[in-house]
């Protein structure tokens, strides 16, 4: 059989295109735990701060300390690529947005919580619609979706917006989640 120039050709673009498409699925089943976790934590830490809105920033800090605790956890636990370097941009990622949210928090104390709590979520949401633009579209619907959500409660819900965040936000992560490792 001969192989000509053009079907040589077309051949390295198929294996290009499945190569891509097979990072482009592992990155889901990577980024997928993180946020079920993160949306449990937000679910729980929502939840809970709603009723019981005296220990809500004793709540949130413990949520984000078990958040963080878990990512990193998760970060070594999970299969990865050989390369060391994609470890240390996701923990580097990670620990500049946590430096970010404790540096704005403590700059615009005492901002009401509630409203701490919508920019989490533009910062969580702006974080995957960036994300998105290199790792795959379902980052960018779950950034959409969070970014959203949370500004459609920030501006709707007058009562209950922990509640809100948690079961629309934490939920929205959840099942973003579970979207990813389903690819």
């Amino acid at each position: 059989m001969d192989l000509t120039r053009d079907a040589a050709a077309q051949a390295l673009r198929d294996i290009e295109h499945a190569g891509t498409a097979s990072r482009e699925l592992y990155g889901y089943q990577f980024g997928g735990a993180y946020l079920i976790v993160w949306g449990l934590i937000w679910l729980v830490c929502g939840s809970l701060g709603d009723f019981l809105p005296g220990f809500a920033r004793t709540i949130w800090s413990t949520g984000n300390i078990v958040g963080i605790a878990a990512s990193i956890w998760l970060t070594f636990r999970l299969p990865k690529s050989n390369d060391r370097r994609y470890l240390w941009r996701g923990l580097g990622l990670m620990g500049i947005l946590v430096f970010f949210w404790v540096a704005v928090g403590w700059v615009l104390d005492p901002t009401p919580a509630r409203k701490l709590l919508a920019f989490s979520g533009l910062l969580t949401g702006t974080a995957y619609l960036i994300v998105g633009l290199w790792a795959g579209t379902r980052y960018l619907w779950c950034g959409v979706a969070v970014v959203g959500l949370s500004l459609i409660g920030h501006a709707f819900m007058t009562s209950h917006y922990q509640l809100w965040f948690a079961v629309a936000c934490g939920g929205a992560l959840i099942l973003g989640g579970w979207w990813m490792r389903r690819a």
